[in-house]
Formats: C-alpha cells, sequence, structure tokens
C-alpha cells in the first residue's frame, strides 16, 4: 500500500490498452539499444506507483520508493555483504548499484524506463499507452533514457539526484513528513533481508555511487 496499492481500475485500463489479460500474454520487447529484454510487469509496477502517488515534487516522493529509490537499498544490501572484495565500501556500491545483484542492469532500466514513460503519458495523452510504450522501446527514446531520468526527476541537475537521493535515503523532507518516513522503514524491512540498516556516511555513498552511474551514462 505504500508503494501505491493495487490500482485494478489502472490494471484494467493496462490490460485493455495492451490487449493482455495476464502477464504471460505482454509482447516480449527488447530495448533497441542494450538489446536487453524488458521486464514488463517490473516496469509497469514501478509506473504503478508513480500513477498512484503522482510526479515526485520533492525529495520524499514515495513514489520514488516503489521505483528506483527502493531498488537502491538492496544494492546497499549488496554493498554490505560483499564489502570485503573491496578496498571500501563507497567502491562496493559503485560495483553493484545499477550493474549487478539484486539492482543489475535490468532493474536500473526497467526503474528509469518507468519515470520516463510516466513523463510521456502526461505530455502525450492523446497516445495510447501501448503505442508511447512500444514507441520508447523500439525509437530511439530508449537511446537516451539516462538523459531524459534526469532531466524528467532531477531537471538535469547531478547535484540535485545526488542531494534528493541522500535525503530520500536517510528520511526524507518537505509536506510528506512521517508518512515517508513510515514507508521508507517498511521499504527497509522488505528489501533488506540480510542487513537492515545503513549509517548516514554509508547513505551518502549509495547517493554518491548512483550519480556517479547516471551520469557516465548520460
Amino acid at each position: 500500500p505504500l508503494a501505491g496499492g493495487l490500482n485494478t481500475s489502472w490494471l484494467a485500463f493496462a490490460n485493455s490498452a495492451l490487449h493482455v489479460s495476464k502477464e504471460s500474454d505482454f509482447e516480449t520487447l527488447y530495448d533497441s539499444t542494450t538489446g536487453i529484454k524488458i521486464g514488463l510487469p517490473h516496469m509497469m509496477a514501478s509506473l504503478n506507483a508513480l500513477l498512484f502517488w503522482g510526479e515526485p515534487q520533492s525529495a520524499s516522493g514515495i513514489q520514488d520508493l516503489g521505483g528506483w529509490c527502493g531498488d537502491l537499498l538492496t544494492s546497499i544490501e549488496d554493498a554490505h555483504l560483499n564489502q570485503k572484495k573491496y578496498g571500501s565500501f563507497y567502491e562496493s556500491i559503485t560495483a553493484y548499484v545499477g550493474n549487478k545483484g539484486q539492482f543489475g542492469r535490468e532493474d536500473l532500466v526497467d526503474d528509469l524506463d518507468a519515470l520516463n514513460v510516466y513523463s510521456t503519458i502526461h505530455s502525450q495523452n492523446n497516445q495510447t499507452i501501448s503505442k508511447i510504450i512500444k514507441t520508447y522501446y523500439t525509437g530511439n527514446e530508449s537511446s537516451v533514457r539516462f538523459n531524459s531520468y534526469l532531466s524528467n526527476r532531477f531537471d538535469d541537475d547531478l547535484d540535485s539526484l545526488q542531494n534528493d537521493t541522500y535525503t530520500l535515503l536517510k528520511g526524507g523532507t518537505g509536506s510528506w513528513g512521517a508518512a515517508y518516513k513510515t514507508a521508507l522503514l517498511a521499504f527497509k524491512k522488505f528489501k533488506l533481508q540480510k542487513y537492515p540498516s545503513y549509517t548516514d556516511s554509508e547513505a551518502k555513498d549509495a547517493a554518491k555511487a548512483f550519480r556517479k552511474l547516471i551520469e557516465q551514462n548520460a
């Protein structure tokens, strides 16, 4: 519920637009840029969080937890569990975030694409969802997904990306207040099964590593 309850009306609308009735009916899509098989159910779950809660307005978006930020928590856990293989926690999380482990490249692509597709839905509301999704993956839009994500979520500002990510990992700020902190605690319990907490320094390292990932690919 904290990431957005099961939005049955949205699911019915999406299924109708895509002509599907169950997960196996989804057309298999491959990213024209990377060749990665798109995890459409995962991408649409992240998209559902945005459609349910709306566009994030500050560093306290529960919808971020339902997508990229929630998955970033799993990279923190992977970095902890494998830190001995690296010189520091920062080196460890840089190796994992968006590259391998629980939050690998496929999940990263799904999360970034969800936010980009959400933005397109709002800017091109005369098109069907199926058309928007197919165009995104078969056209050129996926080739600039990192740039689009940075623009759509952080107004092309890498400093905002890093600062907001750190704030989100530490408990949020702004109008969401206590609701976001409650959501973050719930996501920690769900996402961090083997390492349930992290320090302020580790949150800063995670934000720095996520910035580096986006910057290197934008």
